[in-house]
């Protein structure tokens, strides 16, 4: 059996390129499965007992100038890194509403809106406008 020896030559860019791509899998490697493992870990807390939960769910007290309603169904915050935005289902709106109020605009009788813990009542948050308020909007 005859070997052909063959000289091996790589200009300095291609070693460079290799250098690189190495460089880049190992820190993908390293890195990439570091931050993985963090993303994963927001969930953790569903592995346990459900009496060790973190309260997410809170209740809506709504005040009007008319009439108010201790407990108008529930929402959550959510925070967008840029600002803290709490969320409810639209419908309440239907149910737990001013008597002068037939679409998505307080109108000026919102006096107060708190979410709240349900077991946690010093622990609220104050709303005072609607993202979405829309007055050509019927409710």
């Amino acid at each position: 059996m005859k070997w052909i020896k063959k000289k091996f030559s790589v200009s300095i860019k291609e070693f460079c390129a290799i250098i690189l791509l190495v460089c880049f899998f190992i820190g993908y490697a390293v890195f990439g499965q570091d931050r993985q493992n963090k993303t994963n870990q927001y969930g953790l807390w569903m592995k346990q007992p459900q009496s060790e939960w973190p309260q997410i769910s809170m209740i809506n007290q709504i005040e009007y100038t008319d009439r108010s309603f201790p407990v108008a169904g529930c929402g959550f915050l959510l925070d967008t890194g840029e600002e803290i935005i709490a969320a409810t289902a639209k419908h309440i709106l239907i149910f737990f509403k001013s008597d002068s109020m037939n679409a998505v605009a307080f109108n000026q009788t919102l006096k107060a809106w708190k979410m709240l813990p349900k077991n946690n009542p010093d622990d609220f948050v104050i709303l005072d406008s609607l993202i979405n308020e829309n007055p050509k909007e019927s409710l």
